[in-house]
């Protein structure tokens, strides 16, 4: 309820996310526009942690448990006299390269930790490990059984079925979230006509089979009626903004946004996959 999102809230607001913010912490004067620009990164990423806890908390744990894992191993290399920007880290972790050549790439990268405060970094790297904590707890058992915004979904998708239905997250995880609950419950599919009707298109599926389910979702759109009324026909498509752009969705009868885009013309290039007109007013409806 709105205790817990005030609560959430109020954690993220406190988060240092030092590591992006190191010309804060110089021992020697720093240049002010590096500072400036540092701060508002870390505005961002804390909007971004709040856009994804609006999207799902299965969204939100996901990120906050890769800040915690980010965090510790940040912490590890504070312990041993090691200081990284943030994004020189990221890669180091993402690598996991235990060659001799890697660790020599690792150890250019470093900064020298006399021109910074480490105690202070610490500190602030240990209150975020904290603060993180506490928030996993706090959503670590938000499940799809306690999800009233889901519940609501999946109740407006028993009254949609049968109609054709769009629906659109900003979040891949959410996207996958959704997917997979729908597909998992046997009184949706019942509905919709089985689980070969029901398909997702994001960035992890590769763009020549986001372009099969585009015309599979809306063949008559696509030029392709024999498909229309078949078994392979899509009833219901989940998607991300990658499927927002330059694409002819018109068969579809219903577009559901389960998030907002921060952006409003995403929302309008959502809309515009839908709400468009063919030459010769094939598609009237």
């Amino acid at each position: 309820g709105r205790a817990l999102f005030s609560d959430i809230v109020e954690r993220i607001e406190q988060l240092n996310l030092a590591p992006y913010g190191l010309s804060a912490y110089q021992t020697k004067a720093a240049d002010m526009m590096d500072v400036g620009r540092q701060q508002g990164l870390i505005g961002i990423f804390k909007t971004l942690y709040l856009k994804r806890f609006e999207s799902s908390a299965h969204a939100f744990r996901i990120s906050i448990d890769r800040a915690l894992a980010y965090q510790r191993s940040y912490a590890e290399q504070l312990r041993a006299g090691r200081l990284y920007n943030a994004e020189d880290w990221r890669r180091l972790r993402t690598e996991r390269d235990d060659s001799d050549a890697a660790a020599e790439a690792a150890e250019a990268l470093a900064l020298d930790p006399r021109d910074y405060d480490l105690e202070a970094i610490g500190e602030a790297v240990h209150a975020d490990i904290a603060n993180l904590n506490y928030i996993a707890g706090r959503v670590g058992g938000l499940g799809p059984e306690g999800d009233r915004k889901w519940h609501a979904l999946r109740a407006q998708l028993l009254e949609l079925a049968g109609r054709k239905v769009l629906l659109f997250s900003y979040f891949r995880d959410t996207a996958r979230y959704l997917h997979d609950l729908i597909r998992a419950d046997a009184e949706l599919l019942a509905a919709w006509g089985g689980a070969e009707r029901i398909a997702i298109a994001d960035s992890n599926v590769r763009p020549d089979e986001r372009d099969r389910l585009v015309v599979r979702f809306a063949p008559r759109a696509a030029g392709r009626t024999d498909l229309a009324d078949s078994p392979e026909e899509l009833q219901l498509l989940v998607a991300t903004d990658a499927l927002s752009e330059g694409r002819n969705l018109q068969d579809c009868a219903v577009m559901i946004n389960y998030d907002l885009h921060w952006a409003p013309t995403r929302m309008v290039q959502r809309a515009g996959r839908i709400d468009r007109r063919a030459v010769g007013g094939a598609f009237d409806d």
